[in-house]
């Protein structure tokens, strides 16, 4: 499907395999391109690839893992799956499917049922306290619902800096178990939102790592794990 907005100029391929470090040299597509054939392969070999869409006004990256015929992975490692407890109840059948689904994929799955007002900080020890456990095996951390948000950084994301820099949502603090957030070296309040506010001491890290969490109903989460599952 070609982008809706305007023609790009012009798409970048790359691809490598998936213990690879780096890209192998590109492939260049015109902006009309609607697909790419790559006759290069490997039976049985899985291969990543990146696409490079360069526009006119902005760029544009995705990427995609594919193979043909490629073994099963019968093991993946642990899973971490932290469960905003206020639905979970309501929900369990489709938590159990999704559970299941993980494990069919090949995932060890370790749930806990959190409350949204936990503090950041326990959830967080408790993630860490299952990687540390096993670190061989824990791989991933799957949040689901409003788990307590923590807030980093100081920076406007959405380009708005006058009412808008400060702290943002950073759901990625829950996967970095050796990292150093500090509390110290950022103060601004300038934002209109008192959730952006940053100052020393207030439980909100500076780093600037963002990763947008996830919130909503019942009906809107049963949706989203129909999405997933399905």
């Amino acid at each position: 499907m070609q982008d809706g907005i305007a023609t790009p100029i012009s798409y970048a391929i790359c691809r490598k395999t998936t213990d690879a470090t780096s890209w192998d040299n590109s492939t260049v597509l015109t902006g009309s391109s609607t697909s790419f054939v790559d006759n290069d392969v490997v039976e049985g070999q899985s291969y990543e690839y990146q696409i490079h869409k360069i526009a006119s006004t902005y760029q544009g990256y995705g990427y995609i893992c594919a193979g043909i015929n490629t073994p099963l992975v019968e093991d993946r490692g642990k899973v971490i799956l932290v469960v905003d407890s206020t639905y979970a109840a309501d929900l369990s059948s489709e938590l159990t499917r999704l559970q299941q689904d993980l494990k069919g994929d090949g995932w060890q799955v370790v749930r806990q049922d959190v409350s949204r007002y936990d503090s950041v900080q326990g959830v967080k020890a408790f993630i860490q306290s299952q990687y540390y456990a096993d670190t061989a095996n824990v791989r991933c951390v799957f949040l689901f619902g409003h788990v307590p948000v923590p807030y980093s950084g100081n920076i406007s994301p959405d380009e708005h800096p006058a009412d808008h820099k400060g702290a943002w949502p950073a759901d990625v603090y829950y996967g970095d178990m050796d990292g150093t957030w500090t509390d110290s070296s950022v103060y601004n309040t300038s934002a209109a939102d008192t959730r952006n506010h940053n100052v020393p001491g207030d439980v909100v890290a500076a780093v600037s790592a963002v990763v947008h969490g996830s919130s909503g109903s019942d009906f809107q989460l049963a949706d989203n794990l129909g999405f997933i599952v399905d």
